[in-house]
């Protein structure tokens, strides 16, 4: 029986990406334009990977906060709205720049957490997070290091776990 439900989780786990890419999917984009420069590339980076992986510029929305600190309550009307697969935080926390980042950070990760756990949706994390601007900028026109990259790529797992999790559970008993 371990087996079983063992390889069921491989499963869902290993065919998820594709079953992502297979079902028409809705994702929301929230980017911060507070070093603009830099999340400019992160978002650029966000809607190549989106896509690579099957979606068209209709499937994708965007909406631009005036910093990371308004990401959160953005995240939290797009979710409101159940039109979205997926939500994409994208931002950049600079320490020479602020010395309330790690605030702001910490703020942005519990909240955005939060919205996903309450309305059901996964939220993906693009930030940066670098003592200065020429490290984020940096990181930013590297596709390995690209936040932009990893999130959308993170959503797009999340949107197949998700729907392959959801019909499986109407089609087989979990016991």
């Amino acid at each position: 029986m371990f087996l079983k439900k063992y390889f069921i989780v491989i499963s869902l786990v290993i065919s998820s990406y594709i079953f992502a890419q297979e079902a028409k999917s809705k994702v929301a984009i929230v980017v911060s334009v507070y070093h603009e420069s830099i999340t400019e590339k992160l978002l650029d980076a966000a809607t190549q990977c989106l896509y690579q992986n099957g979606l068209q510029p209709e499937d994708i929305s965007i909406a631009y906060v005036p910093g990371s600190f308004e990401i959160p309550y953005t995240v939290k009307l797009l979710a409101e709205t159940k039109r979205f697969d997926a939500i994409i935080c994208l931002g950049a926390l600079i320490t020479s720049n602020n010395s309330d980042w790690t605030y702001i950070a910490d703020h942005v990760l519990k909240n955005i957490a939060q919205v996903s756990l309450i309305f059901d949706i996964p939220v993906t994390w693009g930030m940066f997070l670098f003592d200065d601007k020429e490290q984020a900028q940096e990181a930013a026109n590297n596709l390995e290091t690209n936040r932009g990259w990893e999130a959308a790529q993170a959503a797009i797992r999340m949107i197949g776990l998700t729907k392959q999790i959801m019909q499986f559970a109407q089609t087989e008993p979990l016991a």
